[in-house]
């Protein structure tokens, strides 16, 4: 077995144009599924490269994220600058110390991209809460969280990406910062360089691994954990939902979710308790895909 576990794992089921219908069944088993054949008329899928990029967004302005160890969560931070001048940041060299990484910007910003796909056609017609967020990077990696209130669809459109997946009885194997931590639905176990003296439990935990190739999308249930490794340039599409009040559970980790989702909204109460708790109470990223 590796550090990580990934040696023995169990893969993902895949299914083939499922139905409306058919997909509703998929998220009431809360499973992960890697579905393709929705995006064949995607022109996406034949556009999106690094020069179609640089002339249809080269000035718009984006925020890029800089990861000092090159896992996403550890001691990031974020600056803003043209698209083009990201995409000569990431072709300059084949190594690059750390990483840079364009992580979540809302697709209703980049209006230039509007008709080179749409909305899968199996999502629910009364979800609420629809996101739909853009990930470019090259040999990017996004360490083990969990989505706290959404479902999702991760649509590959360029390259390829490896998910590393835990279900969320796993969760004691996969040690999340406490409770009202910002980082509250991520792992303190880096996935490259796992401590195993202080993460004993980690190597027990069987994963369910797969490869997401362009075209095709990989289901998210709440709860999962999850790792994402993106090698080489890769372009990626998460649209999410509310998850129904049905696919939440009272156990961990869904307790702390609706604990911090109570919190969220009320910035008072969250700053109290945060204080009490001894955990930092500055605003942090918690999602990622």
């Amino acid at each position: 077995m590796t550090q990580n576990g990934t040696d023995s794992h169990d893969a993902v089921e895949r299914i083939e144009n499922p139905t409306r219908e058919e997909f509703e069944r998929v998220v009431s088993r809360k499973s992960p599924v890697i579905i393709t054949g929705l995006t064949r008329d995607w022109p996406a899928l034949s556009l999106w490269n690094l020069d179609y990029f640089n002339a249809r967004l080269g000035q718009q302005p984006v925020r890029v994220t800089y990861c000092p160890t090159g896992v996403y969560k550890e001691d990031h931070h974020y600056t803003k600058m043209p698209m083009a001048e990201y995409i000569d940041l990431i072709s300059s060299a084949d190594q690059m110390e750390g990483r840079h990484y364009i992580s979540g910007i809302m697709m209703e910003k980049l209006e230039e991209l509007r008709g080179d796909y749409h909305w899968p056609g199996i999502v629910p017609h009364n979800a609420g809460d629809r996101r739909l967020v853009l990930f470019f990077g090259k040999s990017s990696i996004t360490g083990y969280h969990f989505h706290p209130q959404d479902e999702v669809l991760l649509v590959q459109v360029a390259g390829k990406k490896k998910i590393i997946l835990y279900e969320p009885g796993l969760f004691g194997n996969l040690y999340p910062f406490p409770a009202f931590d910002p980082f509250y639905n991520w792992s303190r176990v880096d996935p490259e360089r796992p401590d195993l003296d202080r993460f004993p439990a980690y190597p027990q935990a069987k994963p369910l691994v797969c490869e997401v190739q362009a075209g095709e999308m990989l289901f998210i249930p709440l709860y999962w954990w999850h790792a994402v490794y993106g090698p080489g340039i890769s372009i990626s599409l998460t649209f999410s939902w509310a998850a129904s009040i049905r696919q939440h559970r009272l156990s961990d980790p869904g307790l702390r979710s609706c604990v911090n989702w109570v919190l969220h909204r009320h910035p008072r109460m969250q700053r109290a308790v945060r204080a009490l708790a001894g955990v930092s109470v500055a605003p942090k990223a918690h999602q990622m895909s």
